[in-house]
Order: structure tokens, then C-alpha cells, then sequence
């Protein structure tokens, strides 16, 4: 068997830290104790002193879309971005196309796919009322492990709303998970006569809609999680609801990435040129650092979407721009605004970025701790490292008096027990494996 030993590292356990060894063989942890012997002459051994090792973290909610797939250097420059920053498994929302019907939809999904170096799965979401019944829900999770099912709310035209109770009745049924991705309301102009009633009119719709699917969620019992949650109203309507312990939320940054102990509205934010922030609350900053304390509550990747420009092509190490700039940096910024900035111990950072999502999603006890028999995701964290963030910024976007000093880096990346990346290198002859999920 091909072993890896990781000595004398600073290892995050469901319990608390331990200084530990880590025997990793055929995909899987072997062995986790305070001292183990080299199992053969040959094996490698990495010396992990003064460094954390945890699970490698899940990204729930990619989207990663089709121009993309058919790009060899973005597919690259993604997967480099992913393991840079420690992600070992990512989930796809996937909504079929044109004619395609989920199950082709999955198929086509999982063969195109093969690329991804993190293990990867999927969050099944609906083109249209005509592709949903209860009989493919439950083929679906038991012969594709489709555990979660995703949908933007409010719905469009294309879903009829009436019909919704009986998907929950469905999940709610097979206790699988549903996905709601709450969009933000949007107007145009700031001059038009009437525009502050507007505003105010579709906030009003906003917040009633989320409620609505709330109730919905509730009265059946059916597990869910909401993303892109940021604004301190739509928090106040969730919590009523959260009794119920099934519902669960992801929290938008409201910031610039490289300012994160403000949480400030300007041309650089997420929010820049959404007409309605000013007449919303985002979440506080202290507020924010609270609630992720409760373990229904995570934090959301940055999207795609925001990429830079400006891009050197061939340019993905760590301390080169590239179009994946906060993706790849992400853990960072969280390692450096939550821990060292004393918001945030290691352990609970831990279980926002791995342990959460890997027993929301149905990947745990393969993914999400460190324990024998789970998946040889690690990684191997070190803690001292500095940098300045916006060295990483694509060139053309870039401030030369802009500073932002990350401390903490993945040394060290395990995916399935492969060395995927190694501070400096990337391995990119493995690819990820597609993951059967069930519900926890």
C-alpha cells in the first residue's frame, strides 16, 4: 500500500487539538495517534511541526457554467484555486437545458466533470414543473445519490408556484435537502418619479416571498438551507422559524474582501450598484461572528462571477494574478479575519469551512474530521505564513497602495490521500471522484 505519514502536527479533532500523527493510505485515514511508527522503509513522511492539520473544506454551492467547462486553462486555473485554498470537494447546482431531462442533465454533468480535482457532487434543481415527480426524486437518490435539491426564489414562470408543496412533501418524505438560493431585489434608475414607493414595494414582496417559503419548509418538516443571506431583515424573518432546527443559512460577506473587519457598502463591495442596500440593514459585523457559533449557520464562497480582469493566462501560483482571486484566497481571508483576529477559535473555523457542510450535504463521516476511515482530505495549514493579499489582484484592476496582510496558507493538500498541491506545485494527473450523498 502507498502511505503517507504526517508527523507531529497540530491536528484538529472533533474534541478539540491534538498534537497527533496521521497515516493516510488508499484514500483513507488509517490511523490518527499521538505517535506512529513508519509502516514501511520507503513511506514518505511529512514533518507537520507548527502547522494545523483539519479536513479539507466544502464548497456547496458552485456555479460553474457551461463556457467555462469547455475551457482547458479557466478548468485549470479553477481547480488550482479550489486546492490552493484547501477545498477538497465541491457541489454543483445543476439545471437541465433546453430538452434535456434531469437524469440525461446528470449524466452528461458527471462525464464533463471528470476534470474537477476536488471529489464533486451535485444540487439537482428543476427547469420547469414538467420535469418534476416524485418517482425521479427517488430514483434519482437511489441510484445517482442526489440528496438536495436546489431552487432561486422566487420562482420564475417556468415552475409553477402552486406546485411547490409537493416537491417539499417529497424531500420532506425521503429527508433529503432542499437548497434555496434567495435572489435580491432589484430596480432601476434613482431619478424615476415614483421610485421610493418601488422600492419600498418590492422590498415589501422580497421579504414577504421568503417568508412564504419558509412556512412552506416548516409546516412539513422538511429540511432546508438558505443562501445569500446578508440583510438583517430577512435574518429577523428566518429566526422566527429556526425552532424547528431544520433550517439552515449561509451569510453573505457583505464587504470588500480585503477590508473584512468593515463591513462597508462602496464601489469595490458585492453590493456595489444595488439600487435597494440603502434602504435595507446588512447584518453586522459583531452580529455576523456570533450567529457563526451556531452551527446552523455558514459562511458563502464568493461567486464565480466575480472574477478579475486583467489576467495573466498562464499565471496560477500563489502570489500571481489571476482571474480566481478570491476563490483561491478565500480561506485565507476567513483564517486571518476569524481566527487571528480573535473573532473565531480554530475549531468552530473549522467546522464553518468542513464539518457543517459535510453533514448538511450528506458527506459525512466520509468528508468533514479527521478520523480513521474517513476520506484522506487534509490539510496541512500554516498559520505564520504572510502575505499581502492584492499581490494576487489581476493586473489591470490593481492598486498599487493597496495592502492586506493574510497570515495562513495550505502547505499542503490531500485530496482522497493524493498530494494535490504542495504550497508551490499542483498535481493535476488525479481528478476527483463524483460523490454518492444520503441524507444525515
Amino acid at each position: 500500500m502507498d502511505y503517507v505519514l504526517i508527523k507531529n502536527g497540530q491536528v484538529v479533532l472533533p474534541h478539540g487539538i491534538e498534537k497527533c500523527d496521521i497515516l493516510i493510505g488508499h484514500n483513507k485515514i488509517i490511523d490518527v495517534q499521538s505517535s506512529i511508527t513508519r509502516p514501511e522503509p520507503e513511506t514518505p513522511i511529512i514533518d507537520a511541526t507548527d502547522k494545523f492539520i483539519f479536513p479539507g473544506s466544502i464548497d456547496g454551492n458552485i456555479s460553474f457554467s457551461r463556457f467555462a467547462l469547455e475551457q482547458s486553462e479557466l478548468i485549470t486555473r479553477f481547480n488550482q484555486a479550489q486546492v490552493a485554498c484547501g477545498t477538497t470537494t465541491v457541489l454543483e447546482n445543476v439545471i437541465p437545458f433546453y430538452t434535456l431531462n434531469n437524469i440525461t442533465e446528470l449524466q452528461n454533468r458527471t462525464k464533463n466533470q471528470l476534470f474537477v480535482t476536488p471529489d464533486y457532487g451535485f444540487h439537482m434543481g428543476l427547469s420547469g414543473w414538467d420535469s418534476f415527480n416524485p418517482k425521479l426524486i427517488k430514483y434519482l437518490y437511489a441510484h445517482h445519490g442526489i440528496s438536495s435539491y436546489y431552487l432561486k426564489w422566487p420562482l420564475n414562470n417556468k415552475l409553477d408556484q402552486e406546485h411547490i408543496d409537493e416537491l417539499i412533501v417529497e424531500l420532506t418524505r425521503l429527508d433529503l435537502l432542499l437548497v434555496v438560493e434567495i435572489q435580491l431585489p432589484t430596480t432601476l434608475g434613482s431619478e424615476t418619479v415614483g421610485v421610493s414607493q418601488m422600492q419600498e414595494q418590492l422590498i415589501e414582496d422580497h421579504l414577504t416571498q421568503l417568508r412564504c417559503i419558509l412556512e412552506l419548509v416548516v409546516k412539513r418538516g422538511c429540511k432546508a438551507s438558505f443562501l445569500n443571506i446578508c440583510f438583517q431583515e430577512e435574518l429577523e424573518i428566518i429566526q422566527q422559524y429556526m425552532s424547528s432546527g431544520r433550517i439552515y443559512v449561509e451569510l453573505t460577506l457583505p464587504f470588500n474582501i480585503g477590508d473584512s473587519s468593515k463591513f462597508e457598502v462602496d464601489g469595490n463591495s458585492v453590493f456595489a450598484g444595488f439600487s435597494l442596500i440603502n434602504k435595507l440593514n446588512l447584518i453586522s459585523a459583531q452580529q455576523f461572528w456570533d450567529l457563526l457559533n451556531d452551527e446552523h449557520f455558514m459562511i458563502s464562497r464568493p461567486s464565480l462571477n466575480y472574477a478579475g480582469q486583467g489576467v495573466v493566462k498562464n499565471s496560477q501560483v500563489h502570489n500571481r494574478p489571476d482571474e480566481y482571486f478570491l476563490l483561491k484566497n478565500f480561506v485565507s481571508v476567513l483564517y486571518t479575519s476569524a481566527v487571528v483576529a480573535g473573532h473565531l477559535p480554530l475549531s468552530v473555523f473549522v467546522d464553518v469551512i468542513s464539518l457543517r457542510p459535510a453533514k448538511l450535504y450528506g458527506l459525512y463521516p466520509k468528508k468533514g474530521l479527521i478520523r480513521p476511515g474517513s476520506d484522506a482530505d487534509l490539510v496541512i495549514w500554516d498559520p505564520d505564513f504572510e502575505r499581502n493579499l492584492y499581490c494576487t489582484f489581476p493586473s489591470l484592476q490593481a492598486n498599487p497602495n493597496q495592502s492586506f496582510k493574510l497570515k495562513g496558507r495550505a502547505e499542503f493538500v490531500f485530496v482522497k490521500g493524493h498530494m494535490a498541491y504542495n504550497g508551490e506545485a499542483y498535481f493535476e494527473t488525479m481528478v476527483g471522484h463524483y460523490l454518492y450523498r444520503t441524507p444525515q
